[in-house]
């Protein structure tokens, strides 16, 4: 509200200025701004390759953020949920693995590759569904603890804290959704690809409008969000409609896509 003011005070344009104040639902395009200044150093030295090199000092970096949770470098409002020398990680290795993406895709698909991650993503998922399966239904997942379930949901899947288990379900989740999207490609394009290809192609823009339409949807009063139906259909009304916004290609000289 102070910058609402005329004239606003100085410290209120400061902390805009800095990321330190701005609309809450909003606040992980901070991490996005902060972590953009970087592409430049970061693919220069991809390039050159030194990939290794940026990977070794991003895990260190995740490790210190770990190890030290309340060091904020820069004090930004995002950095309450979106620490930034924790999330920099997923950031770096979605640089080195664009860049090198037929090497890995070549390595992913080769009888090797294929062994391993099929190996790696079945055990993977039947220890989950054990584990939670045994929460559920009141047995102990022999040979884990009773409480494994509890232990691996609150020192593994923080969102915040981007832990250990959330970095293997984005890379399993990854691989996963590229294997299926490659191998059905044809009956999934030809059914939604006229609407999901745009979206994909504009994310930023859509990530920037759908914060502005959950405000808007928010303020209506007297309508129950809780009903499903009226979610589905506020959904689907806001999905096609930002859809149509990318076809008409309206501000595109403004929001960043």
């Amino acid at each position: 509200m102070q910058l609402l003011a005329y004239p606003p005070p100085w410290y209120a344009i400061r902390q805009f200025l800095l990321l330190e104040m701005g609309p809450w639902p909003f606040n992980i395009m901070g991490l996005f701004v902060v972590l953009s200044l970087f592409i430049p150093l970061f693919m220069w030295v991809i390039r050159r390759g030194f990939w290794w090199a940026l990977l070794v000092v991003s895990w260190g970096v995740y490790v210190f953020q770990a190890l030290n949770p309340d060091f904020r470098p820069l004090n930004s409002q995002f950095e309450a949920v979106f620490p930034l020398l924790t999330w920099q990680v997923v950031f770096t290795h979605g640089l080195v693995l664009g860049y090198y993406r037929r090497q890995v895709i070549g390595a992913l698909t080769g009888r090797l590759g294929k062994v391993l991650i099929g190996v790696g993503i079945t055990g993977y998922a039947l220890f989950l569904v054990y584990v939670w399966a045994g929460n559920q239904f009141g047995f102990t997942p022999t040979p884990f603890p009773a409480t494994m379930y509890d232990q691996l949901y609150n020192t593994a899947y923080q969102r915040v804290d981007l832990q250990w288990g959330r970095l293997v379900d984005i890379a399993f989740f990854a691989i996963v959704s590229y294997a299926i999207l490659t191998v059905f490609w044809k009956p999934i394009a030809a059914v939604i690809g006229w609407l999901w290809i745009p979206i994909g192609q504009a994310s930023l823009y859509v990530f920037v409008w759908q914060v502005f339409f959950a405000l808007a949807i928010a303020s209506i009063p007297g309508v129950d969000w809780f009903n499903g139906w009226i979610g589905f259909a506020a959904h689907t009304a806001l999905i096609l409609l930002v859809w149509y916004m990318i076809r008409k290609k309206f501000l595109f000289s403004v929001i960043p896509r």
